[in-house]
């Protein structure tokens, strides 16, 4: 065992989990922008059939195939009834379908030939063993369960919340640019309002009636995993952040919900600052 756990010793493989554990531990929740949302896919890739094939070094190439299709599966909505009973009661997996994740793909063939090249290591069989625990705990963390935090915040507006609501279908709409291309594959249903995958009409995200909607209905944030209340009348409005989704930390709940809220203000700046909606 300690022989084949030598080449978790390889620099490549020991940056590309540091970059994992940085990014999904701190980097997302400190910048919450498009390079901390792939860079763990980009690090993931590399680090997760590298530390595979150390343990079964007998199905490199099977290791590395199996990894490219099944994150092709896990990263589509072909995943999506899998995840919906998983976490139907749980809410153990956090996935959301990007398409343009898949450029992530390309560290697959880059961890097979850095996999195969001749290079020699020499750890204390103590350090091999060390690598071997903080690799599963960061490719565990990276899917790690969520926390439904219930906060009521309440946030106002000076504008009137017909012109909240629009401001808000806005901002959500806009968040569908990260399917990038992969745009004409989604699909919009003007009776019940909702954007879907056209393979399977999974629905992404729904478009608010004004004129059907109540100060006490719920509306879920797509992106932040939060639910809302928008209120108001002609003249003001407020929205409440009702509770929202972050990953559990044990023991740091309390820092997490702050984290959770803090990134969610990124989505008011975007309500305040939203234009031509």
């Amino acid at each position: 065992m300690n022989q084949k756990l030598q080449k978790l010793g390889n620099p490549i493989f020991l940056f590309s989990l540091l970059l994992l554990i940085l990014n999904d531990w701190f980097f997302k929740y400190i910048f919450h922008n498009t390079l901390t949302g792939k860079l763990s896919d980009f690090a993931g890739l590399l680090a997760f059939p590298f530390f595979c094939s150390t343990l079964f070094p007998k199905q490199i190439k099977a290791i590395h195939v199996y990894t490219f299709f099944l994150f092709i599966i896990w990263k589509s909505e072909l995943s999506q009834s899998f995840i919906d009973f998983i976490n139907y009661k749980t809410c153990l997996i956090n996935r959301v379908v990007d398409y343009s994740d898949y450029t992530a793909l390309l560290s697959i063939p880059l961890s097979y030939f850095i996999f195969n090249r001749e290079v020699q290591i020499h750890n204390k069989p103590i350090f091999s063993k060390l690598l071997l625990i903080i690799s599963c705990v960061a490719f565990l963390a990276t899917s790690s369960p969520r926390h439904l935090f219930t906060t009521n915040k309440k946030y106002d507006f000076n504008f009137s919340k017909k012109e909240l609501v629009q401001r808000f279908n806005k901002v959500q709409k806009d968040d569908l640019s990260i399917y990038g291309k992969d745009k004409n594959s989604i699909g919009f249903d003007s009776i019940s309002n909702f954007f879907y995958f056209k393979h399977g009409k999974v629905p992404i995200l729904k478009v608010e009636d004004y004129s059907k909607l109540s100060d006490n209905d719920t509306v879920p944030v797509r992106r932040y995993d939060a639910n809302v209340h928008l209120q108001g009348n002609d003249s003001a409005s407020s929205l409440v952040l009702i509770n929202i989704r972050s990953r559990l930390k044990k023991g740091e709940i309390s820092k997490d919900e702050k984290w959770a809220i803090k990134n969610f203000k990124f989505f008011l700046r975007k309500i305040k600052s939203a234009e031509n909606f």
